[in-house]
């Protein structure tokens, strides 16, 4: 983010919070305007105040909009803060087995972290990195703890590096996901593995792992408060604005 950026972010975050404080204390509190106001001592009356609330909301949108457009480097970096290095633990690597041929069976976890897995008389010990979260799938890649004499540990439970390409695997990534793919990671997502919202507890896995590290480094980060608390404030205002008009 360029100098001009960072200051022009400041100075929208900083009126968006307080527009939308505003905006949440007043809804809470159920407060209302009357047509008649006093400022500085003159009486003002409106005919019209409900468009006074109306206006707050519009202001507030508008910044949110304008400081979603200025603050997109600092999202990005919260993002990547978020994926950097993230596993998914081992222990609940059973629930991914179906990625797997047929017949392998999840063992438990050795000393390492690892999550050891079972092929007829053949034993590996995988990690599961979480590479990308999209909205209706999530990338991940397998990593194993060492390589057999005779090839990849991974390629005795059908999951060599082509595993995505071929193989008879279900997992090649489909035009739409490979689009996405290229547009965010900037690669063709060659050796990554691709589990979609069909697979219902797979793909929770994967998302309540990726939300708790958010969830963690939001609370632990400063960078949080920059990026993504301004839009929370907002939905927050908005939500209670709307809801005191309709219990009201």
């Amino acid at each position: 983010m360029t100098g001009d950026n960072t200051e022009l972010e400041r100075q929208y975050r900083k009126n968006l919070m307080l527009v939308s404080m505003i905006v949440l204390i007043y809804s809470i509190a159920g407060g209302s305007f009357d047509k008649d106001i006093t400022f500085s001592g003159a009486k003002l009356t409106f005919s019209r105040p409900h468009w006074i609330e109306m206006f707050m909301i519009v202001v507030m949108i508008f910044l949110q909009w304008r400081h979603w457009l200025v603050s997109g480097e600092i999202r990005r970096h919260h993002r990547s803060e978020v994926l950097n290095g993230l596993f998914l633990a081992s222990n609940k690597i059973r629930y991914m087995i179906y990625v797997f041929n047929p017949g392998v069976t999840f063992k438990g976890v050795d000393d390492n972290g690892f999550a050891i897995v079972k092929y007829g008389e053949r034993i590996g010990r995988i990690k599961i990195e979480i590479i990308d979260v999209f909205f209706t799938f999530i990338l991940i890649k397998m990593t194993c703890s060492s390589k057999w004499l005779d090839g990849d540990e991974l390629s005795v439970h059908g999951l060599t590096k082509d595993s995505c390409r071929g193989y008879g695997t279900p997992h090649i990534l489909t035009n739409r996901e490979l689009s996405a793919v290229r547009s965010r990671l900037n690669s063709d997502g060659y050796g990554l593995i691709s589990v979609r919202y069909k697979r219902i507890i797979p793909f929770v896995i994967l998302n309540v792992s990726y939300r708790a590290r958010w969830i963690f480094l939001s609370y632990r980060e400063v960078w949080f408060g920059d990026s993504l608390l301004p839009a929370f404030v907002t939905g927050s205002a908005l939500i209670s604005f709307f809801l005191s008009k309709m219990i009201g």
